[in-house]
């Protein structure tokens, strides 16, 4: 089962080209104008990408790419809401967990 079966998403230059893809191989459809009325994800890794601020100017909700990976890894869309560019929180994937030290 392909999990971006038919959505549409806009990446900006800061996407990994291996996310966009990951994207593709599982059925997403890349649009490369971001202002297309048709885009339902758009993706970011970074606030000081000139082409993100310009999206988020126009009230759009950017994501960190590696919802992608994460999402078809699971093989589930994962929740979005950890994933907003502007949210401190990192993917589940790629945290660090703390050593335990035995002395």
């Amino acid at each position: 089962m392909k999990i971006f079966d038919g959505y549409r998403a806009w990446f900006s230059p800061s996407v990994p080209s291996a996310h966009i893809n990951t994207w593709l191989a599982d059925g997403g459809i890349q649009i490369r104008d971001p202002t297309k009325p048709v885009i339902q994800y758009y993706f970011s890794n970074g606030l000081d990408d000139q082409t993100t601020e310009l999206v988020r100017g126009h009230n759009k909700v950017v994501y960190k790419s590696v919802w992608i990976t994460d999402s078809s890894l699971s093989r589930t869309r994962q929740p979005l809401g950890t994933y907003a560019v502007n949210a401190r929180v990192e993917s589940p994937r790629s945290v660090r967990r703390p050593q335990t030290v035995v002395s």
